[in-house]
């Protein structure tokens, strides 16, 4: 029996390309720090190092004590109090205009009423790459707030990132779930369906914004927006 539901933001409820999310990213991010009396090409070198290491990160420390020791390597002139300001501020401000990237998703609110209708659990299992202000921030493109869901993976709140199964083994635990008890749904091949089987979890891609990747030559059913409702209607009876 299906107890929790494990749901995946960026491509899966909310539309949008990974690449054009990521560009858009920079783009933002380096304009904003481009009027700061800090090194732009520095700054941006040292988020991505602080990314790869939470991506990297075998649990020992917080997601967000990662990112922020790796950035501050990378670029030492600036303390980690002036970086984690400046990334605040961005994810209350800026960081909206990655709308102008991301589609409508006229099911996202069905899809989760539903969803927390039929199962103990409805979790937002986002790769933790951010707080809690920029995940807030994507959600409200699709029409989703924050107390839809029982729980909501944030970089200052995990140890891993997927696709290392123990993102999924950790969440689990937290609410006593077996394998069983889960469905992930998602949309890229790897961080959500690999890692999950990683995990014993089952895993269903929906949405046009699959990640694929050949190598792994995994086999899956790929559904539409319009059918999800209707489909966690029957696996959840």
């Amino acid at each position: 029996m299906i107890k929790a539901l494990f749901f995946d933001l960026d491509g899966t409820l909310l539309p949008i390309s990974e690449k054009e999310f990521a560009d858009r990213f920079i783009e933002l991010l380096y304009k904003k720090i481009k009027s700061l009396d800090v090194n732009p090409d520095k700054f941006i070198a040292g988020m991505q190092r602080g990314l790869f290491a939470m991506f990297k990160n075998d649990g020992q420390l917080r997601n967000d004590v990662v990112f922020y020791q790796a950035f501050n390597e990378k670029y030492p002139d600036i303390s980690i109090e002036m970086i984690n300001s400046i990334m605040n501020d961005f994810y209350e401000n800026e960081f909206y205009q990655l709308n102008d990237v991301a589609k409508e998703n006229k099911y996202a609110r069905e899809i989760i009423d539903t969803a927390r209708s039929l199962v103990q659990y409805v979790m937002l299992t986002t790769n933790p790459f951010f707080p809690i202000t920029a995940i807030r921030n994507r959600m409200k493109f699709i029409g989703l707030k924050e107390e839809d869901f029982d729980y909501i993976t944030t970089y200052d709140n995990s140890y891993y990132c997927k696709p290392n199964p123990l993102y999924f083994i950790k969440i689990m635990e937290m609410y006593h779930l077996s394998p069983e008890e889960v469905l992930v749904i998602g949309n890229n091949e790897r961080e959500d369906f690999y890692c999950a089987s990683k995990a014993g979890i089952r895993c269903i891609l929906i949405g046009n914004n699959i990640e694929k990747y050949p190598e792994l030559a995994v086999k899956y059913e790929n559904y539409d927006y319009q059918d999800v409702a209707n489909l966690l209607r029957r696996m959840c009876k």
